[in-house]
């Protein structure tokens, strides 16, 4: 199974546009995670999708699950840091839901409920373990740049 975790074009313009500075952890312009149904997998468009608004309706939420738990999460640890003068990397913790039964989903982050900034596709739906649905982010980060010369 191949995880694809891959950056909305709107999101690194707005990236560059400074429409997604200060978003620190302890900031008001915290990033989100949503989970998604498979509905939206068949529409992301990430060239054109820009704002929340463009995919709200796709999010899971307790009508559609039957569920407290599936509420879009502020992602945690959020920071910005630079390795020499190449690369900048925005790191977080884990996201985890907790679930009363099974959950399938995608998930979208975007800031707050704003601008979107990555997609993730799991490759299919994945089924929570042991009433937890857990977000596992990569060690180099939930968004690297590299600039190379």
């Amino acid at each position: 199974m191949a995880v694809t975790h891959s950056m909305f074009a709107a999101g690194l313009k707005n990236v560059i546009n400074s429409n997604l500075k200060n978003i620190g952890s302890s900031s008001t312009e915290q990033l989100t995670l949503s989970l998604l149904t498979s509905a939206y997998v068949a529409a992301v468009d990430l060239s054109t999708d820009e704002y929340w608004a463009d995919i709200s309706t796709h999010e899971l939420t307790t009508a559609y699950t039957g569920s407290t738990d599936y509420a879009a999460k502020t992602i945690d640890g959020v920071s910005l840091a630079t390795t020499g003068n190449a690369t900048l990397l925005l790191s977080s913790t884990d996201v985890v839901f907790t679930t009363t039964g099974s959950i399938k989903a995608y998930c979208g982050v975007s800031r707050a409920t704003s601008y979107l900034v990555t997609f993730i596709d799991f490759d299919g739906e994945q089924e929570s373990v042991d009433g937890t649905f857990r977000v596992n982010w990569n060690s180099s980060g939930l968004i690297r740049f590299t600039v190379t010369t």
